[in-house]
């Protein structure tokens, strides 16, 4: 395939992740997307076949956006202020709303996206305890899977969780650093001590015998 026929695909590709995000999968026509991305549509179906075959490119060029976009995060340990990051990759943001239409369309694209997501999430963060950026677990499975629905959770009450944060989306700059800020804080440091994280450790050791907690100098 020569690198027009590439760069043709790679923009029929990205019109179609932004047509889809704001018309909606039904709307967004064959026809609609070629006209965005500035080709006809016989090419479209030359390149994908059909809009199903279409619509799975866009699923795997997000999944891979975030694989390798993490994985990057996970094995080097660099971390760059979320509002900057979304500033260099504005491809981000389409991305993002395009997986938030596969998420609130539901039926089973949405519960293969999320499966896909966990088992994406579970392999990352297999890296990140390989690297030393991540602590290690003995429910990976699980920890991946609330992983993932926390992040959709949060893509889902975008708007809503950016009003608190003095915006109205996580991807504008204020709320983007505030989110940030603070999850990383919670995801370094925790959220319950005392008493309460004692009593945690205590129903964690009795549900799993053997295993132990970290010590209070690790957690």
């Amino acid at each position: 395939m020569s690198s027009v026929d590439l760069t043709a695909r790679a923009r029929i590709r990205d019109a179609a992740l932004a047509a889809f995000a704001e018309l909606g999968f039904a709307r967004a026509t064959m026809r609609v997307i070629a006209d965005r991305a500035g080709v006809s549509p016989a090419l479209v179906v030359h390149h994908f076949g059909s809009k199903d075959g279409l619509r799975a490119a866009c699923d795997d060029h997000l999944m891979t956006f975030i694989r390798t976009e993490k994985s990057q995060v996970f094995t080097t340990g660099s971390l760059p202020q979320l509002s900057a990051y979304l500033e260099a990759h504005p491809q981000a943001r389409p991305l993002y709303a395009y997986l938030l239409l596969v998420v609130t369309e539901g039926g089973p694209r949405a519960a293969e996206m999320f499966d896909r997501m966990v088992d994406d999430v579970e392999g990352l963060l297999a890296v990140g305890e390989a690297a030393g950026t991540i602590r290690p677990t003995d429910d990976p499975r699980a920890r991946a899977a609330l992983q993932a629905g926390i992040g959709l959770g949060l893509l889902l009450l975008d708007r809503h969780v950016a009003r608190h944060l003095g915006g109205t989306s996580l991807f504008e700059q204020g709320p983007a650093d505030r989110y940030a800020d603070h999850m990383l804080q919670l995801y370094t440091h925790g959220l319950i001590t005392g008493p309460l994280a004692d009593e945690a450790d205590r129903q964690h050791v009795s549900r799993h015998p053997g295993t132990s907690t970290p010590s209070k100098g690790e957690q």
